[in-house]
């Protein structure tokens, strides 16, 4: 079947109608479905073609393309999140257990002994200004997730 302009708008209408929003992705799944319908066969006309893609791509469908899109662009984001939560508590903690434990026990070293106090603040900045609004716009992020669904 050899698709006009007008076919491949109504399709493109169909998939933005059914939750396609994102562009790129309408884009893809239009591309992928009037290359379906080109190679299916030469006598397909146009109502059978809207059967055949209402059957193979129905609403529920194109929203789970959609959603599983919107997942995996943010994954990546969300993974480089986590790491930075995780990095900068695990520095924080460190920092402050080295400060306080070189403060209070000073090892013969005049050295150690007088950054201590210097660790634990470094210590108490990173997890003030670090870890927690990270954690806390992380968080926020999973509350706006939930409350779409």
């Amino acid at each position: 079947m050899k698709l006009t302009p007008d076919d491949i708008q109504q399709i493109h209408s169909y998939l933005a109608q059914h939750g396609l929003t994102t562009r790129e992705v309408r884009a893809d799944v239009l591309d992928h479905i009037c290359t379906l319908l080109e190679q299916e066969s030469d006598e397909l006309d146009l109502a059978t073609a809207k059967a055949f893609i209402e059957t193979t791509f129905p609403p529920e469908v194109i929203q789970q393309i959609q959603a599983d899109t919107l997942y995996y662009l943010t994954l990546k984001s969300k993974t480089n999140m986590l790491k930075l939560i995780f990095t900068t508590g695990y520095i924080a903690i460190c920092l402050l257990i080295l400060g306080i434990c070189f403060s209070n026990y000073p090892m013969g070293s005049e050295f150690i002994f007088y950054w201590a106090p210097y660790l634990s603040v470094a210590g108490v900045v990173i997890f003030c200004f670090g870890f927690l609004p990270s954690l806390f716009m992380y968080s926020y992020q999973r509350f706006l997730e939930r409350v779409k669904q």
